[in-house]
């Protein structure tokens, strides 16, 4: 019979060999008091690193933080997705505003509206309907809502005016025949 050689733990033997119950029984144990290692610094790891999340003021400025990240993140990517954007041609300036203009002219009074450049200075437009300088920034009448050349600040269209001027008057006294001839009209 051949000699095994020398057993233990400076021994010699080479991997091929098949190992004692005392090595696996070696290794099972290494393999514990590491595991239990790992359990004791991740409980370490949650209990001081981890506290801080319990404390209300911490998990709010961590919210806000998240929240922010998001809302950049989410303004630099919406104009990618194709809704516009600073280089979208809804954001772009224009070099003219639309007003709403009517005419002054008693005859005319005519209401519509007037592409005018953003540096106007309030004054007489042309009037699209009769072709005269009289036309003005219309206003919106508090009576009915709508528009009118307003001049020397007038808040009520002529009619509203009228109205009102009537409504204040007293009745005119009925001047003619008295009594059952009043109502014949004959």
């Amino acid at each position: 019979m051949t000699d095994p050689g020398p057993v233990g733990p400076n021994s010699s033997r080479t991997d091929s060999q098949e190992p004692s119950d005392g090595v696996l029984e070696s290794v099972r144990g290494h393999a514990r008091v590491a595991l239990a290692r790992v359990r004791v610094d991740a409980t370490h790891a949650r209990d001081v690193h981890g506290g801080w999340l319990s404390i209300p003021g911490v998990r709010i400025a961590l919210w806000i933080l998240i929240g922010a990240v998001v809302l950049l993140a989410g303004r630099s990517l919406i104009p990618r997705w194709g809704g516009g954007g600073a280089t979208g041609s809804a954001d772009a300036r224009t070099s003219a505003a639309t007003i709403h203009a009517a005419c002054s002219h008693a005859s005319c009074e005519a209401v519509f509206t007037a592409q005018v450049p953003m540096d106007w200075k309030p004054g007489a437009l042309s009037c699209e309907k009769c072709g005269k300088p009289t036309a003005v920034r219309a206003t919106r009448c508090d009576g009915c809502r709508r528009f009118f050349a307003s001049t020397g600040g007038v808040l009520r269209c002529r009619l509203c005016e009228e109205q009102a001027r009537a409504a204040t008057q007293p009745a005119k006294k009925r001047t003619g025949p008295t009594g059952d001839d009043a109502d014949d009209g004959w």
